[in-house]
């Protein structure tokens, strides 16, 4: 099993809503959004599958969060950020865009995309 998959099943373990999966380790996950005003694709991500992706953390008792930067250019826009998911961006590589999804256990990212491709390859099918 390669590095990515290994991240993958891990993910996936972390957020199935089964009963084996006890509570206060899912109090300890939540997927983090990053989006930007000036970004065509997280207009399109909030208009058509934001929705979709609320229900399944309700269902799996999976925390939503949500940060909104100005520009996708620069998504370390400090005052965008509260306080306590300053450690996370901290953790997040210097690049740029938006819209970026990550799964955080425990303040470690183990799971971080960028567009919505890779948020449909890599964040929907933990759910599934």
């Amino acid at each position: 099993m390669d590095r990515r998959q290994f991240v993958l099943a891990t993910s996936a373990a972390l957020l199935a809503p089964t009963a084996a999966l006890a509570d206060g380790l899912r109090k300890d996950v939540f997927i983090l959004a990053v989006m930007a005003r000036d970004c065509p694709f997280c207009i399109e991500w909030n208009a058509y599958e934001r929705a979709r992706l609320e229900r399944l953390c309700r269902e799996a008792r999976v925390r939503f969060r949500e940060v909104e930067v100005l520009r996708f250019t620069d998504i370390r826009e400090d005052g965008a950020w509260p306080s306590d998911l300053k450690p996370v961006l901290a953790k997040i590589p210097y690049t740029d865009g938006t819209p970026r999804f990550l799964v955080v256990h425990e303040g470690r990212i183990i799971q971080h995309t960028v567009g919505l491709e890779q948020y449909r390859r890599g964040i929907l099918p933990m759910f599934v």
